[in-house]
Order: C-alpha cells, then sequence, then structure tokens
C-alpha cells in the first residue's frame, strides 16, 4: 500500500533512527477562506503563492464544518471495525480505483527463536495464519463515479448509512476542490481580461464527465508497541515518464509571496534517487492534481521536503530538510501533485512528503490513527498541457497508464525481494542473519495499490 494516499512505509533497519533526520522550523501558511465572494483576489495570491513556493497550505474558515468532518471519520472508524470477511466483500480493483485492502508486514523473528520456527513461519505464510505478519495499515477508496464504486460500496445491511454519509462527504469536497481550482488557475495567468478561461482546470475535474477518477481514501494506520527502526537506505523514486521540454519564458504575472521561498536546490545527481541522507520514511510526491487532507489534531505524522524543481525529476539537495505538519480542528491541508505542476509547466510545486505513525515515547503510544484524503484527478480524455507549453500534450489517461505500469513494475520487484527474505526466514538457522534481511522483508500482501500515489 502507498501512497499513496499516499503514505510511504517504513523499513526495519538496526542501525538508524528518526534523530537522523533534520527539521526546519518553516512552517505551512495557513490561507482563510472567510467572506470567499468578497476576498477572492486576495484569496487567489496566496493559494497560488503558497502553490509556488510550499506545495503545500492549510485551509481554515472554509466550507466544510468541523461535524461533517467527525461524521465522516466516525463513518470510516465504523467500517475498519468491520471484520476483515465484511470488508472483503468490497475488494480493491486497480482498474477502478476503489475498494478495501490491507496491508501487512513481516516481522523478524528475535534472536531466542529457532530455525524450526522459522520453518514454520515459512509454511504459515504460504497460505494459513500467521502471527508474525502484523497489520500495518488498510485503506477503502471511493468515488463519485458510480460506474466505477459498482459492487465496491460496503452494504447498507452491513453499514447502515455509510455510503450516503461519505457521498454527502465527498461532494462537499468536491464543491470547495473547485473554488480552489479556480484561485489555482488564476495564479497562472488564466483569467478572462487575457481572454483565458479561469474554469478550465475545474471543467477537467467535472463529476459529469465519464472519466472522472477522483477518489476519496481513507486510511487506518495500526498501532504499535515500539518505535519503528528505520532505513538508512537511500530511498529510489519511480520516475515520470520521459518528455522533451521546451525553453520559455514565463509570461504569466508575478504573484505576491506569502511567505519566504525555500533554497533549497538540486544537486543535479541521478533524478531516481533524492539526494539526502538516511530518510525516516520513504518519501513521495502525490500523483493526483490537488488533494485535500483531513487528519486529527495528535495524529498527522506528515512531514514534507521543499526543493523540488521539475516535475521529472524528484532531487532534493543534499542540506534538504523536512517540516512537521502541524494542525488543528478544523484545518485542510492541501497539497499540489504531480499533475498540476506538470499541468503549471513546474510553476506549482508537487513536494516531497510522508507520513509516519505518530508517537509519544513517554507513554510508549505509537499509532493508532485514521486519515482521510480527496485526491482530484481529472477524466481520463482531458488533454494536459500548461500555459508556457514546456512539456508535449497528454490525455491524462495515457499519462496514467504510462505510470500505473511503472508502479506494476516497483510492486513486482517488491514482491520478489520478500519471498527472498522469506525463504532465508524459513532457512536460516542464524536469528541474525534473518535480521539483516528485515529491510528486504517488509511485506505488503497487496497486489495493486501503489505506495503514496493516489491512483
Amino acid at each position: 500500500m502507498a501512497s499513496p494516499p499516499c503514505s510511504p512505509s517504513a523499513e526495519y533497519d538496526e542501525t538508524s533512527t528518526l534523530e537522523d533526520v533534520r527539521y526546519s522550523s518553516k512552517s505551512v501558511p495557513r490561507i482563510s477562506l472567510h467572506n470567499f465572494e468578497a476576498r477572492v483576489d486576495s484569496v487567489t495570491a496566496d493559494i497560488a503563492a503558497a502553490a509556488k513556493q510550499h506545495g503545500f497550505f492549510i485551509l481554515i474558515n472554509h466550507a466544510i464544518s468541523q461535524a461533517a468532518i467527525d461524521a465522516q471519520f466516525s463513518a470510516v472508524e465504523r467500517f475498519f471495525a468491520l471484520p476483515d470477511e465484511i470488508k472483503a466483500k468490497t475488494p480493491y480493483a486497480t482498474s477502478c480505483n476503489a475498494g478495501w485492502e490491507q496491508e501487512t508486514t513481516f516481522v523478524p523473528p528475535s534472536a531466542g527463536e529457532t530455525a524450526a520456527a522459522n520453518v514454520q513461519l515459512s509454511k504459515e505464510a504460504s497460505g494459513q495464519s500467521d502471527s508474525r505478519y502484523q497489520k500495518k495499515k488498510e485503506m477503502y477508496c471511493m468515488q463519485l463515479n458510480e460506474s466505477r464504486m459498482a459492487r465496491r460500496w460496503v452494504s447498507d445491511k452491513d453499514l447502515h448509512g455509510f455510503r450516503h454519509q461519505s457521498q454527502s462527504f465527498m461532494h462537499a469536497c468536491h464543491l470547495l476542490s473547485m473554488r480552489l481550482m479556480i484561485c489555482l488557475a488564476r495564479g497562472l495567468g488564466y483569467t478572462k481580461d487575457n481572454g483565458k478561461d479561469d474554469h478550465v482546470f475545474a471543467k477537467a475535474h467535472a463529476m459529469s464527465r465519464q472519466g472522472i477518477q477522483t477518489v476519496l481514501r481513507a486510511q487506518r494506520y495500526y498501532a504499535v508497541d515500539q518505535p519503528r527502526r528505520l532505513s538508512s537506505r537511500v530511498p529510489t523514486m519511480p520516475t515520470m515518464p520521459t518528455m522533451k521540454t521546451t525553453p520559455t519564458t514565463p509570461t504569466t504575472p508575478t504573484t505576491p509571496t506569502a511567505t519566504k521561498s525555500p533554497s533549497s536546490q538540486s544537486n543535479g545527481s541521478a533524478h531516481t534517487q533524492i539526494d539526502r541522507p538516511s530518510s525516516a520514511t520513504h518519501a513521495a510526491s502525490d500523483w493526483s492534481f490537488l488533494t485535500l487532507r483531513f487528519l486529527r489534531p495528535g495524529q498527522s505524522g506528515l512531514e514534507i521536503c521543499r526543493g523540488r524543481k521539475t516535475v521529472t525529476r524528484h532531487t532534493t539537495s543534499a542540506n534538504a530538510e523536512w517540516t512537521k505538519i502541524e494542525i488543528e480542528d478544523g484545518d485542510i491541508v492541501c497539497n499540489v501533485g504531480d499533475l498540476l505542476m506538470l499541468w503549471s509547466d513546474d510553476q506549482y510545486k508537487s513536494t516531497l512528503y510522508r507520513e509516519q505513525a505518530p508517537s509519544n515515547p513517554a507513554v510508549g503510544v505509537y499509532g493508532d490513527c485514521y486519515s482521510l484524503a480527496y485526491c482530484n484527478q481529472p477524466s481520463r480524455d482531458c488533454v494536459l498541457q500548461g500555459p508556457l507549453r514546456k512539456y508535449p500534450a497528454m490525455a491524462a489517461g495515457k499519462l496514467m497508464d504510462l505510470v500505473r505500469k511503472r508502479n506494476m513494475a516497483e510492486l513486482e520487484d517488491k514482491r520478489r525481494r520478500k519471498e527472498v527474505a522469506e525463504t532465508i526466514a524459513a532457512t536460516s538457522d542464524d536469528p541474525s542473519a534473518v535480521a539483516g534481511t528485515a529491510a528486504a522483508a517488509v511485506a505488503s500482501h497487496m497486489s495493486s495499490y501503489m505506495e503514496s500515489y493516489c491512483m
């Protein structure tokens, strides 16, 4: 499971911890939508500046009430509390990006366990219940596109009112997203004064379009009883499809900035890696156009790393720093996705991020938390090309198919590494050798969901 929505997974390692990571005190802009119609120009300037400098911003005084947010969290908690056999009636399908799926993690044997126990573990892992595979997280993806949700809604018999509640919440998210998209378009110079349609992004995400792919992803992260030991391996990032670019000179008006621009710069190394020291978790960018994230105070665990320059590269500087996102009741965390970064000719930034299980070592609490992410994705027949024509025009559906193919290759590689680790665990009589393969033994029983992508 990613991130999709999105949430990179940590890998066990005996030498690297969270203390290896550099953090910044730089904050993320908080933008009020109070009296939106009368303040639309001011709000547009703030949103455009935040999207260009940070890629993330927090909305306050918006149209979605705290009661509505609480009601949706309550609904998904009740869904995840259902027995697995009930949730399995709505299995996740890659073809429609909808349904439920669960991820588990392989826990390496302790030093006192024998090779015989490891062999039994291997037998159990082949099909029987296995206590060594701990539940890590689960997700349920929902859409307003009814053709994609066929046989993917939990029934009213199993969970009364869930479908109606979730559809109402998604409608509210959609209306808010439409407002934001108009602001984002105007921030790129799409205005009636320029003879350009400021509804260009909103029209691409209209729910009346058959190819719409927008999804609400609910995720549950299970509690753990100890801090995770995290991999010091530099994470490998999947690359965007190769694109030729045409040098251009921006002609859009300069938007006033809300905060100081980050100074991180790319060091020009291979774009399949993040160029910095050990990462607490695997970082990723969000594949979607624009994502609205709903998190609970104390359960966020969301961190961002500024400095990305182009959508075709995931590099940051060697001195890149992470910023922890702190939220309050009613906050909505918004972020630019790769599709919007592409569509804006890299003017808006799809910032690298990760999500960690929130923890309080003083009381031994690690997890359990829930998150909601409303991932706006345009209709498949929509043609993407920015105002500066930096990248060639491409249908959204074709671009997503390319990324899906790439991600499936990533999953197949992960599956092979898992099988190798399990074979070693089942045959080795040296527990330290088993622990040494722990990084490769981070297990995913999922067959389709992409880590950290809203696809």
